[in-house]
């Protein structure tokens, strides 16, 4: 899982719930809060930072249907949050999320197509809309009366601390809110319509003052009696799923007109936490309930598979105090099932009969709301931020013993990218996903480290693009501004996971010659690859995805003159690169053989041609390349050459947007005809003083081998 973060909070925080002192020295405090946690040495005339802490405490998460899609989610004590999933920026920080409507204890709805308009509750009722064109909030409340210190005998309806929201899924435009009845509006909550009675116990002796005997608690959060959760049924509109706070639960099939009681019989008084409607079945409906207020911890989930008529206990496996907060369907398999609780996250892969810890590296924290999209899964905390598992495809494709078998899974379809990489640690940034195809393997449980294991990821017509292996360099050759050491294949016994980048092989390099830029292959067009796992004897296929990014207007002629040119680019440079290592070897050979005869009589005009070959070699070579340069900083003295112009020409060209610029094919040209002309040169001095000199050596009848005199020893 990668971690996914805003920063939370600002110096010395309120809402303060722990604190420490330091016994050996009082002016040592620290304080726990609804920020984080800050520290104080001068007794509190300053204390430390809460911004270099990913501590965001989130309630409830949603997602949208953009691409990067963005999460939407209040945070405890600040507020609410859309953040994007993934940044272009190498780590997704403080540019990439924005504050929207409602406040801590969040539900937000919008159209997940268009969410140009934001939807968000909070506290005591209120309820507002963003518009994200103008930043305008404004209240759409249901009944707006001041709630703040009235107790709730005295309001016209009770609303709960996390005020329910939602929208309907066939047509996001009609928004449904809860509080002691439900809510339905048509108009953006310009009206709202009372669509039910009191879906609640109503114990009206429990409406008066919350906070007795100490003080009235005022600000919402004991306000009891009220709808706790709202679930529109995917499958059928007008069908909704009601929870509330008390432990009821009630179905109506026809948006309100007549409603049945399907509560669990043995749930008792609880907290109806979170509903999920399966996506795969109208019938079937799942419940997190809580009843923790009670100080009973036991994890209470339920299935109903015949729409509330009968209730089953899915519970086992789940910690004894772990009590349940979400429960979510996974969108391909039905009978797999996350759960978030209050001490991590759990996994069924057989419908909820049993429960396996899910934690994996994700810190155990509670799960206060779990989404699934785009085949991820979202996790929001309480005091750790967000969380991803990006691809679920191992889980989906995984059932059953996988014993000694090669498994290759197939990966969910995968968009070209454009993501820089992190500048450097921030402790407070999220961690963007791997670029390109992420996708999973398992090797043989007999695996050793003396096996290897061959990946080649193949084009539609059989061409290898790419290929990785699992043997480990001990030293890999590298030097400044040289190729990247080659990225080994994870091989472990078991799981592994591994992205491609969707680049080409990369082009060689020259001994320790620095280039401009970088020497990776271009980017691959969006279409279908074969990826072929060699290992254990054992061959694994799968196909892999590429689409293009949905933002970028484009033709499919586009990508293909963009790839023909990165193509060209390559393949000239390729060339250019390997033809100067030729031609290195055969200046080192004409050294090699002028260090041997250079003493011996009569030698002295071939060694002069030797010389002057070299001499042209070098005077040709660096047309091509620039040798001068060994850091970033020379090339402000030392001219780039051809291969850093064709490198410069690829970063032109290798962007999310395909569509080639004049200038640029103008420019392909000209350095292609360079090239040319080099080659053409390099042949002249092959044909002339090479093929001299080699008539020259033979001429002089030399030995192969030349014992050196014993003075040269």
């Amino acid at each position: 899982m990668r971690r996914h973060d805003t920063a939370h909070g600002v110096l010395a925080h309120t809402d303060q719930h722990d604190m420490w002192i330091n016994p050996n020295d009082p002016r040592n405090i620290a304080l726990a809060n609804d920020g984080g946690a800050c520290v104080t040495f001068n007794g509190g005339k300053s204390w430390s930072t809460q911004n270099n802490q990913p501590t965001a405490q989130f309630y409830r998460v949603i997602t949208d249907n953009q691409f990067p899609y963005r999460l939407y989610a209040g945070q405890q004590d600040n507020s609410t949050v859309s953040i994007a999933s993934r940044s272009a920026h190498g780590t997704i920080g403080q540019r990439d999320w924005f504050p929207t409507a409602g406040g801590e204890s969040a539900f937000l709805a919008f159209d997940p197509d268009q969410p140009d308009v934001v939807f968000g509750t909070t506290i005591q009722g209120m309820i507002d809309k963003h518009i994200l064109a103008t930043d305008e909030r404004k209240s759409v409340m249901v009944h707006p009366q001041l709630n703040l210190g009235t107790l709730p005998k005295d309001q016209k309806y009770r609303f709960n601390w996390n005020g329910p929201l939602t929208m309907q899924v066939q047509d996001p435009s009609i928004l449904y809110h809860g509080g002691n009845v439900l809510f339905k509006s048509l108009d953006g909550g310009a009206h709202w319509t009372q669509i039910s009675g009191d879906l609640t116990r109503n114990e009206v002796e429990k409406h008066g003052d919350g906070g007795t005997p100490y003080t009235n608690e005022a600000a919402g959060g004991e306000v009891y009696n009220t709808i706790s959760y709202i679930a529109a049924s995917p499958h059928a509109a007008g069908t909704i799923w009601v929870g509330s706070d008390d432990g009821l639960v009630h179905l109506t099939q026809d948006e309100g007109k007549t409603w049945k009681n399907v509560t669990p019989p043995d749930i008792g008084e609880s907290l109806i936490n979170a509903i999920e409607v399966s996506p795969h079945d109208p019938a079937t409906a799942f419940l997190a309930v809580t009843r923790y207020k009670f100080d009973d911890l036991r994890p209470m989930a339920y299935v109903t598979r015949d729409n509330g008529q009968h209730w089953t206990a899915i519970n086992d496996g789940i910690d004894s105090e772990h009590f349940v907060r979400a429960i979510r369907q996974d969108p391909v398999d039905p009978q797999i099932l996350y759960v978030g609780t209050e001490g991590g996250l759990y996994l069924s892969t057989n419908g909820g009969k049993r429960w396996n810890r899910f934690q994996l590296n994700l810190p155990i924290t509670p799960i206060t709301d779990l989404a699934l999209h785009d085949n991820d899964l979202i996790v929001a905390t309480s005091g750790r931020s967000f969380w991803i598992l990006d691809d679920l495809a191992a889980i989906q494709q995984s059932q059953g013993n996988v014993g000694n078998e090669l498994k290759l899974y197939t990966p969910k379809p995968s968009v070209k990218f454009d993501a820089a990489t992190a500048a450097g640690p921030n402790p407070t940034a999220g961690t963007n996903p791997q670029p390109g195809v992420i996708f999973d393997y398992v090797l043989p449980a007999d695996w050793t480290d003396k096996q290897t294991a061959v990946l080649e990821i193949s084009d539609a017509d059989g061409n290898v693009l790419r290929s990785f292996t699992s043997k480990k360099v001990s030293k890999p050759k590298t030097w400044t501004g040289g190729p990247e050491p080659a990225k080994p294949l994870p091989a472990k016994p078991g799981l592994n996971r591994f992205h491609w980048d969707l680049r080409t092989e990369p082009v060689a390099g020259i001994n320790n010659v620095f280039m401009f830029g970088s020497h990776n292959g271009p980017r691959i067009t969006p279409g279908t690859y074969t990826l072929k796992l060699n290992a254990a004897d054992q061959t694994a296929e799968c196909t892999a995805t590429v689409t293009a990014d949905p933002r970028v207007e484009a033709e499919a002629e586009d990508y293909r003159l963009q790839a023909e040119m990165l193509g060209k680019i390559r393949a000239t440079l390729a060339d250019i690169h390997t033809t100067v290592n030729q031609y290195r070897q055969v200046k080192s050979q004409v050294s090699a053989r002028l260090a041997a005869i250079r003493k011996m009589a009569g030698t002295e005009k071939l060694v002069q041609q030797g010389q002057a070959i070299n001499q042209q070699l070098n005077a040709w070579e660096q047309q091509l390349i620039q040798p001068s340069q060994k850091t970033f900083q020379d090339v402000i003295n030392f001219p780039n050459r051809l291969n850093a112009q064709l490198v410069f020409l690829a970063g032109q060209l290798d962007t999310n947007d395909p569509q080639t610029t004049q200038g640029c094919r103008d420019r392909l040209a000209e350095l292609v005809k360079q090239w040319e002309t080099q080659k053409s040169a390099l042949q002249a001095i092959v044909g002339g003083p090479i093929a001299q000199f080699n008539q020259a050596y033979r001429a002089q009848d030399l030995p192969a081998l030349i014992i050196p005199d014993s003075n040269d020893q």
